[in-house]
């Protein structure tokens, strides 16, 4: 199975995925999105409402008031394609899966709610900051990136604002912030990232919690 977000890519690149008999899935943000994925070949669609936490795969449109919650978009969705559709975006519970189940979603996806499990690759201060509070602030930002994304609010945030235009495009912080990226040392990072670290994190952080 092969995932892409942020749109397709080339029909090429399609075309040798499919011949390796891998199935194709992709994320849509809109109903309009989902619509060009089905037309594009993709075998299953990600609804990914606007409570997810990371990157949102918009692609369509940059306007981010078209961005709905997974119950809404998931509706919007089925109503629409034939492929099956994945629920992804503020799952915390089993009730939240079987409430999407019962909306059409042929599976669901959950993110946030794993991320302290002993298997996930989280940073120590990520874990610090989803563990820290009950149900952490989060906002959809681009300064991190450049790209939107859902991440908890830290000092970077606070001091430049969720949304910047004059953040550098995708992933050019890569090359401008290489010691937000790179850091290794959890007191230095301690000392330093709360101001530029990526904490990546959807609404239903509450349920992420470490259990013996």
């Amino acid at each position: 199975m092969s995932v892409f977000i942020l749109v397709c890519p080339s029909d090429e690149l399609l075309a040798e995925v499919r011949e390796s008999g891998t199935l194709i899935f992709s994320s849509a943000t809109t109903a309009a999105e989902a619509i060009w994925l089905e037309e594009q070949g993709v075998d299953a669609i990600i609804a990914q409402g606007v409570e997810a936490g990371g990157h949102r795969g918009i692609f369509l449109t940059d306007d981010l008031s078209s961005q709905l919650p997974t119950k809404q978009l998931l509706k919007e969705i089925v109503e629409r394609v034939k492929v099956p559709v994945i629920a992804a975006g503020g799952v915390g519970s089993a009730q939240d899966v079987k409430d999407l189940i019962e909306l059409g979603a042929s599976a669901v996806q959950v993110g946030t709610s794993f991320l302290l499990c002993d298997e996930a690759k989280t940073s120590p201060l990520h874990r610090e900051a989803l563990a820290a509070s009950t149900s952490p602030n989060t906002v959809i930002t681009n300064i991190f990136s450049g790209r939107p994304a859902r991440g908890i609010v830290n000092g970077m945030v606070e001091k430049l604002g969720a949304w910047n235009r004059q953040a550098p495009s995708f992933l050019m912080q890569l090359q401008h912030l290489p010691f937000a990226f790179s850091c290794r040392s959890v007191e230095l990072c301690r000392l330093h990232a709360p101001m530029v670290w990526d904490q990546y994190s959807g609404l239903q952080s509450n349920f992420c919690r470490v259990t013996n």
